[in-house]
């Protein structure tokens, strides 16, 4: 949430406002008044005793805490939520079982109010030291706050010669009454922007792979966001190509989501190019290591690669055209997009595995 608008409005002074079964605290200003109006009179009369004769709701509970002030408490559909100025906020089931308390700062000063946002449902409420909390309804967990900068103002609900104040909530937007500003925050839909790496490379350590570690971050204009990512980093990555999956999610719930490549070759793999010679024109892959080995748009053209081992390497966009990929093998190698026009397929192992020879002598449609 984020402060919108700040305007001059009348300050009131926090006290407790209710005890017991509703009855006004001792000296307060609260009045008894008659059941039925002007019971006096005839009409009166007449409509007291319809009203006798009509049947009556039950009683489901009565909210009693002992020997404690509370502000009117919200209620929704399934909960109960009171505040104990300067104490805490309570929620119960509507059945008085107990579902949690919050201190907060404790100086908790005003009526909760109850935010539904049809897929989660928050409560907010005040402090006099000026914070402002907003809660999971369910669990009573802080989503988060925000310092007002001012105390902020509880309702004088037995003050019958000024408005009432409280924390009031529609349109998208949270209105804070604070001593003499009127602060507004709206709902945040901003989602975080996550940050993420380029394809990270690695050489294994061992035939299970390496460990790999990496930085991802997220930023958010109206707070902060926090990443996660499977695999996370510093995991042991296999050879081959890993697909890292990161999700940044703020504090309002917004998220973000984006991947990146981990490719680690193998052990003892050359995967550069340059220490390959070249003669006439194609470069001398023979016999050459490029397990794992993260090539994209590597121009192989005509390339001599008999009894290659490229397994789990990354060709993705490669120019492969007319290269002699007899007896090699590219079990689990990535050629998407990449270009194999006129490739010599002899007892080649193919990316799926099979072999060359049992396919027609191709290894396209076993990419």
């Amino acid at each position: 949430m984020r402060r919108e608008h700040r305007s001059s409005i009348r300050s009131t002074s926090p006290r407790a406002k209710f005890s017991g079964r509703g009855h006004c605290p001792s000296g307060g200003r609260g009045q008894t008044l008659p059941t039925t109006p002007d019971e006096s009179s005839s009409a009166g009369r007449t409509r007291s005793a319809a009203q006798q004769a009509a049947p009556r709701s039950p009683t489901l509970r009565t909210y009693e805490p002992e020997r404690a002030y509370i502000y009117a408490p919200a209620v929704d559909s399934t909960s109960l939520f009171a505040t104990f100025p300067a104490q805490a906020l309570k929620a119960e089931s509507l059945d008085g079982t107990p579902l949690w308390t919050f201190a907060g700062d404790g100086q908790l000063n005003t009526t909760p109010l109850i935010i539904n946002t049809g897929n989660d449902r928050f409560v907010i409420v005040g402090s006099w030291l000026g914070h402002l909390y907003a809660l999971d309804a369910a669990s009573g967990h802080e989503v988060w706050s925000t310092d007002v900068g001012t105390p902020i103002s509880g309702a004088d609900e037995q003050n019958s010669s000024e408005p009432l104040a409280g924390l009031a909530a529609g349109q998208g937007l949270i209105v804070v009454p604070a001593l003499k500003t009127l602060s507004a925050y709206a709902a945040d839909h901003t989602r975080p922007t996550l940050s993420l790496p380029p394809a990270v490379t690695a050489q294994g350590t061992s035939q299970k792979g390496a460990a790999v570690s990496f930085l991802v971050t997220a930023s958010d204009p109206d707070d902060t966001a926090t990443v996660a990512c499977v695999p996370p980093s510093g995991s042991i990555f296999p050879i081959g190509v890993t697909s890292v999956a990161c999700t940044a999610t703020d504090t309002a719930g917004n998220t973000d989501n984006g991947s990146f490549l981990v490719v680690v070759s193998a052990p003892n793999a050359d995967c550069d190019l340059a220490h390959y010679p070249v003669s006439k024109g194609s470069r001398n892959l023979k016999g050459a290591n490029l397990s794992g080995c993260y090539l994209p748009n590597a121009n192989l053209s005509a390339a001599n690669a008999t009894g290659a081992n490229l397994t789990a390497a990354y060709l993705v966009g490669a120019n492969l055209s007319s290269v002699n990929f007899s007896q090699a093998n590219l079990r689990g190698a990535s050629l998407t997009n990449a270009n194999v026009a006129g490739v010599r397929w002899l007892q080649t192992t193919c990316p799926d595995g099979s072999l060359s020879n049992d396919n027609g002598g191709s290894c396209v449609g076993h990419l």
